[in-house]
């Protein structure tokens, strides 16, 4: 029961939140876009938000709030696309016929989701920095978990709550810091070694694990949008 009231949250806040439908000009701008290229409509500000679930050594902040583990508590702010680079927007089901698919272009660090010809959405994202890189290939979604963890990538924090350090799992924890696990919101899994797309400090450069990081209300039109068997593939 706990699960089907958040989905209906979920789908209700996606719908609020998305995209007034494309105007002339920017249907004509998308009719010529190309998958895994970015594209920009010049019209309309980028739809990104960004929400820290978490501190890392990533992040901006070292805000003991941003520990809560519930997505739906954790700091909003806007982020422009000047910043990003990348314009964020989402359209929806306002025009989606076809298959749904993902392209997730690494150079670029561009995710975008169409519906057969039909480009409905695309968003900035960090993927994996150097030694942890993405691997490019064709996979598809396996897996969907609103309120993920990772098992192996955390923070140590102290008793009062505060960020202390990155960690790993199986790390002996410092005196009087206790381990946190990773928050993943919103994850999709797309390969059997646990690389997905979540929710995440997002930089517009290369900076997780190897998941495929996106700012949190395109995490969360991601998850609602997409389901499981979705063609996912992933461009250098």
């Amino acid at each position: 029961m706990k699960r089907l009231i958040c989905l209906l949250l979920l789908a209700a806040s996606a719908a609020f939140t998305a995209s007034a439908g494309p105007s002339s000009r920017e249907k004509e701008i998308l009719a010529n876009a190309k998958p895994g290229e970015p594209v920009t409509l010049p019209d309309r500000k980028s739809d990104v938000v960004i929400k820290l679930p978490f501190p890392t050594s990533s992040s901006t902040s070292g805000d003991s709030r941003l520990m809560r583990r519930s997505p739906k508590k954790a700091s909003m702010a806007k982020s422009s696309s000047r910043v990003l680079k990348v314009q964020g927007f989402w359209f929806g089901e306002t025009d989606d016929k076809g298959k749904r698919r993902v392209i997730i272009d690494l150079s670029h660090q561009v995710v975008q989701v169409w519906a057969g010809d039909k480009l409905v959405g695309q968003s900035p994202v960090s993927t994996g920095r150097e030694g942890h890189e993405t691997p490019a290939g064709t996979y598809s979604i396996q897996e969907k978990d609103i309120d993920h963890h990772s098992n192996q990538f955390g923070s140590w924090i102290d008793g009062a709550g505060k960020y202390k350090g990155d960690a790993d799992a199986g790390d002996k924890a410092p005196s009087g810091l206790t381990y946190a696990p990773a928050p993943m919101p919103f994850f999709l899994r797309i390969t059997d070694g646990g690389i997905g797309m979540h929710s995440g400090y997002v930089t517009g450069a290369p900076a997780s694990h190897g998941c495929i990081r996106l700012p949190y209300n395109m995490a969360e039109h991601f998850f609602e949008y997409l389901s499981e068997g979705t063609p996912v593939e992933i461009r250098d």
